[in-house]
């Protein structure tokens, strides 16, 4: 604990192990000095880095508030950011579950007003009342698979068979690392490797195929493959210019 919380590089930023963290220098405090100067010794040796995190700001009560809604079942009013609306709304939701994704805390939620089950992001609720009402959780709602087949934690609700060719280059870094739970890998004679995965919507994965410039290329589906190219040319027109 005492590594994952003083080593770990951007733990101030994820709510929780901010918590953890000075849980942890308490716990230190308390050692014989011996063990802690030889615990000393081994953390300075170690590190870790959670990467680019999404700084949650907002108030640590909104967090506890929430935590204790999703408990008791409490319908909730929230005042949301919403990017995908382009505008700050207000809606009701039952909150099933808070989850730590990638860079940030979301909240998944059944949305009174979108009439469906949705993702919001902690750091744009701008507001939160947790009322006395309760709501009775829906049998077609699972929180533990909502992410289902996702790349990442957006599901489209169309599930694709995406292929993917890797060069040389970057094959062994893209095969070392389990990006999806569906991924298969097939290792080729010259160093390059073939890419399956099978997910739901083309929307999150496009960003991390293009990551990698011309050292990928989609195999299939024919519909990402068009997207891919698309953003690529739309790329490279924009550096045929002149710099403004």
């Amino acid at each position: 604990m005492l590594v994952l919380t003083r080593q770990l590089r951007g733990v101030e930023a994820v709510h929780l192990l901010s918590h953890s963290a000075r849980a942890a220098v308490k716990l230190e405090s308390v050692l014989p000095p011996s063990i802690r100067d030889q615990v000393g010794t081994v953390i300075r040796q170690l590190s870790a880095s959670l990467g680019a995190v999404s700084r949650y700001e907002g108030p640590e009560e909104m967090f506890d508030e929430l935590a204790e809604a999703i408990a008791n079942r409490n319908v909730s009013r929230i005042v949301y950011d919403s990017f995908h609306e382009k505008k700050q709304i207000t809606t009701n939701v039952h909150p099933y579950r808070m989850a730590f994704v990638r860079r940030g805390w979301y909240l998944i939620a059944h949305s009174v007003m979108h009439e469906q089950t949705r993702t919001f992001k902690l750091a744009r609720i701008r507001d939160l009342k947790v009322t006395k009402r309760h709501f009775t959780a829906s049998e077609d709602v699972d929180p533990e698979s909502y992410f289902g087949d996702a790349w990442g934690m957006i599901p489209e609700g169309k599930r694709y068979n995406v292929h993917l060719w890797f060069s040389p280059r970057v094959a062994g870094n893209v095969a070392e690392v389990g990006w999806h739970h569906t991924q298969e890998i097939e290792f080729n004679d010259d160093g390059s490797i073939d890419f399956r995965v099978r997910v739901d919507g083309l929307g999150e994965i496009i960003w991390w195929i293009l990551g990698y410039g011309d050292e990928v290329e989609v195999i299939a589906p024919a519909a990402l493959r068009r997207k891919v190219a698309a953003v690529a040319e739309s790329v490279a027109a924009k550096y045929r210019k002149e710099h403004r």
